[in-house]
């Protein structure tokens, strides 16, 4: 995964911080595909019940 995300799961909350300010984290294929890998790791913990 990238370091332009950071990511973070407390439970069935999960939470992704953008780390880009020289962009003023403007999304690009990098942070899209890093927030992507991130929920597709978390989702049998995101499961509706």
């Amino acid at each position: 995964m990238s370091n332009v995300v950071i990511h973070a799961a407390h439970g069935k909350v999960g939470r992704n911080r953008i780390k880009r300010p020289e962009s003023l984290n403007a999304l690009n294929n990098e942070v899209v595909d890093g927030m992507a890998a991130f929920v597709d790791k978390r989702k049998p913990a995101f499961r509706r019940r």
